[in-house]
Parts: C-alpha cells; structure tokens; sequence
C-alpha cells in the first residue's frame, strides 16, 4: 500500500499571490479564436494584473492589463482565424504551443507575483449524432472541423516506483506510441493523476489524451464526507490539467 506525500512539498510565504489563472479558448466553426483569462487573487488589494500572449519564437500576440481591485482581474483577446496557428493531433497537423504570462503588481508597480501557462488552441468536439436506422448515438471526436480516427493505447503507471520515472521516460514511452501510428492515450481511472510534464510532452506530440478520473475497479461509497473529497479531488485535478490542449474529455470513472 502507497501512503504519504510522493510529489515535492513546499512552503511559501506571501502578502498577495495569484492563486488561479484559469485561461480557457472558444475557438468557432470559422476557426477564428476568442481567449478569456480569469486571474484569482488571495486579497482584494488595490493592484494590476498584465496578461501578455506570446508565440513560441517569444514574438507577442496580444497582451492588455486590468485591476485587481476585487480579488480577481479579466482579459479578453478577440483573434481573427490566421492570427494564431491551431493546434493539431499528430498526423492532421501541427503541434503550435503559446504561453500566457499573467503578473501581478501592487499600486507602486512592485511585481508580487508572476504564473505563466503554456497553451495552445484548438476546436475540440465530442461528435453525437443519432445513428441512422438503429438506437444509439455516434461516439467520436473532431478536431478543428476535421473528424478524427482515434487509434491509441491505455496508460498505466510506468513503474510500481512512481518516482523513479523521469521526463526522458515518459518521452520515450510516448514516442513509442507516435512511432507506432497511434494518437490517443488513455489514463487509466486505476492509476495517478499523471505528472505535468506526461501533459506537456502529449501537448508537444500530439497526443489526444482521454483522462480517467481515479475511480476506478471498484464500487465506492456515497456519503457526504467521500462525496465532498471526491469535489475536492476533481475541482483540483481540472485547475492543474485544465490548459493542456492534448486532453480532450475526462470520464467520470473506468468500469
């Protein structure tokens, strides 16, 4: 049996931090690409947040600041179709990744606090037609208007040492996948959470993922205590993978 903390640990001292930067894109029918930026701060100190969009070269895309004078500041970015490049699964297209950094200054302009996620954009739909002669719905997933033939692999933890597995690990399992003409990975709800850079490499490959939430081979119990710890684990599983474009649902359980 696995017990006790596995990931590092640290403590942090602040007077105001970011506590959430929840970046979500809308990409349309027409491709053209609206971003929303929601920063959550610890106080409702008077300051200023910037958001500043940047291309993988480091060139910036967009960038526009608001105050912070209620725990929280917004940006909006409208992006005509063209403007940025969309993301693609392997083999459909490229893999363009963007980063948003998000500062937070105080009245004198004394940065306080500084996130940057890595992101991209893509339109991503869960296709569920009603199928024609019989009962049922289609099950399939489209990609920037483009249906997709999900061909992939179910992903169990690499090694009964969780620690012992290393980014160069994880990549070379990945490419294994790539190399053998698939494009989606599925989480296994009997693992972990994966580590961010499992993510970041799926981001950089290509590689669709179906995310498990850890419920899984089992039947779980239903009282108000276990039911407000799994809210607690799946509010914060979605804020940690939330940004990655290669994650295209997450399923409630396994079996």
């Amino acid at each position: 049996m696995n017990v006790g903390p596995w990931r590092p640990i640290s403590l942090q001292t602040y007077e105001t931090r970011i506590v959430d930067v929840d970046v979500r894109s809308d990409v349309s029918e027409a491709l053209d690409v609206k971003v929303y930026a929601d920063l959550t701060i610890s106080s409702n100190a008077m300051g200023h947040a910037s958001f500043v969009l940047k291309a993988a070269n480091g060139s910036v895309v967009a960038s526009t600041t608001a105050s912070t004078n209620s725990g929280h500041a917004k940006a909006h970015f409208d992006l005509p179709a063209g403007k940025v490049d969309l993301w693609y699964p392997v083999g459909y297209g490229k893999q363009p990744l963007y980063t948003i950094e998000a500062k937070l200054t105080n009245e004198l302009g004394e940065v306080l606090d500084t996130q940057i996620l890595r992101i991209a954009f893509r339109r991503a739909r869960v296709v569920q037609d009603k199928l024609i002669d019989q009962e049922g719905l289609t099950f399939l997933f489209e990609i920037n208007n483009i249906r997709i033939f999900c061909g992939g692999a179910n992903w169990i933890p690499a090694d009964s040492f969780l620690t012992t597995v290393t980014p160069e690990r994880y990549k070379a399992w990945l490419r294994l996948m790539v190399d053998g003409n698939q494009n989606m990975v599925r989480v296994w709800g009997g693992g972990i959470y994966e580590n961010d850079v499992f993510y970041d490499i799926c981001d950089e490959l290509g590689l669709l993922v179906w995310q498990d939430f850890m419920f899984g081979c089992g039947q779980y119990p239903a009282y108000d205590s276990f039911l407000k710890s799994v809210e607690v684990e799946v509010d914060q599983s979605i804020k940690r993978l939330r940004h990655h474009p290669s994650i295209v649902i997450f399923a409630g359980n396994n079996e």
